[in-house]
């Protein structure tokens, strides 16, 4: 219905919303296969299909699901009922699977070619259509008992299909591919798309009024049956596998876990939803509702799993994040117990993060660096800054305006406007990268580097970093550098000795542990506490 949704992914991830897909929760469930495709008959029935022959059931809406036997070892892509009783799933080697019992029974139809299928879409009980690699589009018109080939004018790899009568059809594929048929598929033309990208999803209200969704946030409609597709400003570069529409608007999904919700109002788009379990009759259509549809985008999730965590921060015992790969932010406000998405915009990986309250913040990435000023309810991407540098290894900011990043040849860089400029900062003292670096107000700041050949420098600044000097050197490189005022500071080695001192840095004083292994990286919490990450 409008208010509720089901996404699936990669790793038996099933998602449900409630709310139209502003908010959603992970289904648990014992699945642990890819996902690939998903299709509801009704309100409350549905399958889904994904790797090794898996065709699941729901019978509730997505709460619960039960695994029906395929018969078959092959990936499955995708799943079409036309009424509760009588479907079809496709896969890998010219799969075709059709059940007349609701899926109890899984009998194979094979066209006799050996191609990868993708997409499936059946009119009725009897005329459907398959497409899927080397540009396949495999007709039937007994409900699967015989499929013919048709000429797709094309070898690229097709994956959605989608018909509004027996006559009109488009199909969707690799490199920007665009079809479209007027005779039932006895001869396709290309529409133009206007992009290179690949697409992954096609729906059509009518003979005018379309969307399709693709890869890097793809996103084109049309008003006259495909003759111009307009791209739309989706607000990500993600790509988007799929999407769902209901009268209060659509949400799409993709890579990274995202999705993305737009909502009614100018333009008009007639959305047919699935209909209620008790009201189902087989073979009948249903007049379409006709809702007035504006493409204005919100991004509503993104989802935090399947990730490679880089760094962490936390403002205080409960409010904390972390960033990782693929562009992911996980937000805890319970102290890590519970983590929830933030949008990032990008996604590249995320390599460190900073706040120095509870609104502003920071994210380094590759080339790349976000900036919030709501505790990261949006997220600024800010380009250009930093492309010429090969590698960033640690970040400081003291307040929301200023701070400075430890870079590659000794260098560091300084920001006064949070971040948007950044101005240049020569050490002269190694080729190596910065290592770590703290400062106690806008001029005195310390940071500690590798020496060109073994050992490692103390650095010292009282001009905001424009010049730096060594105030000692020690005989392997420091991994962390925290000072508490001008006189008290401490010095963390890789293998867990600490140097301190207390009058500047004239003399210091060593103190060992009995720590196994090499220390990478180290968080300060406060002046007498910290955190290290070894291996």
């Amino acid at each position: 219905d409008a208010n509720r949704a089901v996404a699936v992914g990669k790793r038996g991830t099933i998602a449900m919303s409630q709310d139209g897909g502003r908010t959603w929760n992970e289904v648990e469930t014992e699945i642990w296969d890819d996902i690939s495709g998903i299709y509801f008959v009704s309100d409350k029935e549905g399958w889904a299909v994904g790797d090794r022959r898996m065709i699941i059931h729901t019978i509730d809406a997505g709460m619960t699901w039960e695994r029906q036997d395929s018969g078959m070892g092959l990936t499955l892509n995708a799943i079409y009922f036309v009424d509760p009783k009588v479907g079809w799933a496709v896969g890998e080697l010219g799969t075709i699977l059709h059940t007349a019992d609701g899926g109890r029974s899984w009998i194979p139809q094979m066209p006799g070619q050996f191609q990868s299928l993708k997409g499936v879409f059946f009119l009725d009980r009897r005329e459907g259509w398959a497409i899927g690699w080397p540009g396949v589009v495999l007709h039937t018109h007994n409900g699967g008992l015989s499929w013919t080939s048709q000429n797709s004018g094309t070898f690229n790899e097709l994956y959605a299909v989608y018909f509004i009568n027996n006559q009109k059809g488009w199909i969707v594929g690799q490199f920007g591919e665009i079809l479209r048929t007027e005779d039932g598929g006895e001869t396709w033309k290309f529409q133009r798309s206007g992009t290179g990208e690949n697409l992954n999803k096609i729906y059509l209200a009518d003979d005018k009024h379309g969307i399709i969704v693709g890869n890097n946030g793809i996103i084109l409609t049309t008003t006259n049956g495909g003759v111009k597709w307009e791209l739309q400003e989706s607000g990500t570069e993600n790509d988007l596998l799929g999407f769902a529409l209901s009268p209060d608007g659509m949400v799409a999904v993709g890579r990274g876990g995202i999705a993305m919700r737009y909502s009614i109002d100018a333009e008009k788009l007639p959305v047919e939803m699935p209909p209620v379990a008790d009201a189902i009759e087989s073979d009948e259509d249903e007049a379409p509702t006709v809702e007035e549809v504006v493409y204005h985008w919100e991004i509503v999730r993104q989802a935090t799993w399947q990730t490679d965590f880089a760094d962490t921060y936390f403002l205080d015992e409960i409010r904390g994040w972390a960033v990782g790969s693929n562009g992911v932010i996980a937000h805890t406000t319970d102290g890590g117990k519970k983590w929830k998405p933030q949008h990032s915009g990008v996604d590249s990986n995320l390599q460190l993060i900073t706040f120095v309250d509870q609104s502003h913040g920071w994210i380094v990435g590759s080339r790349m660096l976000l900036r919030t000023e709501d505790g990261g309810q949006t997220w600024q991407i800010i380009r250009g800054v930093l492309q010429n540098f090969r590698r960033i290894s640690t970040m400081k900011f003291i307040n929301a305006e200023e701070g400075w990043l430890g870079v590659n040849i000794g260098q560091t860089v300084h920001t006064t406007d949070g971040g948007l400029t950044w101005k240049l900062q020569r050490t002269g003292m190694t080729d190596k990268s910065i290592t770590d670096l703290h400062f106690i107000n806008s001029q005195e700041g310390w940071a500690v580097t590798p020496q060109r050949r073994d050992g490692g420098y103390i650095l010292h600044t009282i001009n905001s970093g424009e010049y730096w000097k060594i105030l000692a050197k020690t005989n392997q490189p420091g991994v962390a550098i925290h000072f508490v005022d001008s006189q008290s500071g401490w010095v963390l080695m890789g293998d867990g000795v600490s140097l301190t001192t207390e009058d500047g840095g004239l003399t210091w004083k060593r103190r060992t542990s009995d720590m196994n292994g090499r220390i990478r990286r180290i968080k300060f919490h406060d002046h007498t506490r910290a955190w290290g990450i070894g291996g």
